[in-house]
């Protein structure tokens, strides 16, 4: 039995068909002459202008969105120092960059300008006295008359009691420890040291990213950290929720904390447990010893070891090319570094006198 078909239901007002064209077809669809307006305020070649303006102001968008996230890439991602001691201080022009391995300097004093602080250190020098400047990285920028560089302690120290003679109270001794803490032992207090600053990556084993500022405890007032954060109040998850951060800052050295690069710190944490389990006296025996014997030996085989002050871990040695001894010494699994025309070994807890006669194996007939 056939059953009859149902009718279609009536649609109610116009019917209209969707139709997809691309930007061509658009195009000679707009400039048929047989083409009627839409309405009265809206030609159909009005469409394609304003499809041509919005395609324009799109491309012009993505541009400007392009540009502001790479600017804002770069500012998170490139890194800002959060601490003086983090990072190379650079030194304005005014003031000639002095290449020495000294690792002591007093501090004058601490400004905001930079011609404040050149003619602090240019006084300094009027005197009789070595003075620089530098200045802190970052955006907000500290200028440092500093005095020095010394080659020992003591210097830096007579320096210090000078200046004070002088009408200088306020000179700060600062040591940079980074070239010998870990293997060389230091007192920062019987020294007299009113900052120490060490980077991990050299004889702490650290891997890079870390490093530390030891301040004497009266000192610490002075010290305005250069880019505070939620890290540098007294209790990070009590106090810091927005406002004013110079008010919450620690009345410790806490004020001077960053957020921790995790990775690196955690190499650290492990490179300071074993460290720490060493005995002090001992390693420094040792490596001054082991040194002591390389640089005697060197100096037989006629290789030009540099004089030194005070004994040192690290030793050395003036050649002809230090470059081509050092590609010498890698291929036989020893590792050295040049330094002008120098070639410089040193040697840590972890050496003994096997590696003493394998470096100077190497050396034979460098000289």
């Amino acid at each position: 039995m056939l059953t009859p078909r149902a009718p279609k239901p009536e649609l109610a007002g116009q019917q209209y068909a969707v139709v997809l064209v691309d930007e061509d077809q658009l195009n000679q669809l707009m400039h048929r002459p047989a083409m009627r307006q839409v309405n009265s305020r809206f030609a159909s070649n009005d469409a394609l202008v304003r499809y041509e303006r919005l395609k324009r102001r799109t491309a012009a968008a993505a541009v400007v969105l392009l540009v502001l996230a790479a600017g804002g890439a770069a500012w998170v991602f490139v890194p800002q120092p959060a601490m003086a001691s983090m990072f190379d201080w650079s030194k304005p022009a005014a003031i000639p960059t002095l290449y020495t391995g000294a690792s002591f300097s007093v501090t004058l004093a601490s400004l905001d300008s930079a011609d404040g602080a050149n003619d602090a250190a240019a006084r300094v020098r009027a005197l009789g006295m070595p003075a620089f400047t530098r200045r802190s990285p970052g955006k907000n920028q500290v200028y440092q008359a500093m005095v020095g560089p010394f080659a020992s302690l003591d210097e830096a120290e007579k320096a210090q009691r000078r200046l004070g003679g002088m009408g200088y109270p306020g000179a700060r001794l600062f040591v940079d420890v980074s070239q010998s803490l870990g293997v060389l032992r230091f007192d920062a207090t019987d020294a007299g040291a009113d900052y120490v600053g060490a980077h991990g990556y050299k004889w702490l084993l650290a891997p890079r990213g870390a490093s530390w500022l030891w301040v004497r405890s009266e000192r610490v007032p002075e010290l305005r950290p250069l880019a505070p954060s939620w890290k540098s109040v007294e209790s990070p998850f009590a106090d810091f929720y927005g406002g004013p951060i110079e008010p919450l800052l620690a009345s410790s050295a806490r004020r001077l904390d960053a957020s921790l690069a995790w990775f690196s710190w955690v190499g650290a944490r492990a490179a300071l447990s074993l460290v720490t389990s060493l005995d002090g006296e001992a390693v420094e025996r040792r490596c001054l010893g082991l040194a002591a014997t390389f640089r005697n030996a060197a100096a037989e085989r006629g290789l030009v070891p540099a004089p030194v002050e005070i004994p040192s871990q690290t030793v050395a040695l003036t050649v002809p090319d230090p470059e081509a001894l050092r590609a010498r010494l890698s291929e036989r699994g020893i590792v050295a570094a040049v330094r002008g025309s120098s070639l410089r070994l040193g040697f840590h807890a972890f050496n003994d006198e096997t590696d003493v006669a394998a470096a100077l194996a190497a050396l034979d007939g460098a000289a």
